[in-house]
């Protein structure tokens, strides 16, 4: 599924069977995904803007995998 949802830009610079070894490569060190345990939220939109409207936003993800656990930041 995240290799279905990528976005089209980032599809056409790598081809699938890349994704997929990377994909595997971080199943192989992590171990299956054993929960998702907290999402925070930050979102920024600039109210006066006189050039084009800009909009920020970040998210963090606390995963626990079967052999680690780790921070993911979009």
């Amino acid at each position: 599924m995240l290799i279905e949802n990528l976005h089209p830009n980032y599809q056409a610079e790598f081809p699938v069977g890349r994704q997929v070894r990377y994909v595997d490569s971080i199943n192989h060190r992590t171990g299956r995904l054993e929960s998702l345990e907290s999402i925070r939220e930050n979102a920024e939109i600039l109210l006066i803007n006189f050039s084009q409207s800009q909009y920020f936003a970040t998210y963090e993800l606390e995963l626990i995998f079967r052999d680690t656990h780790a921070d993911v930041r979009i």
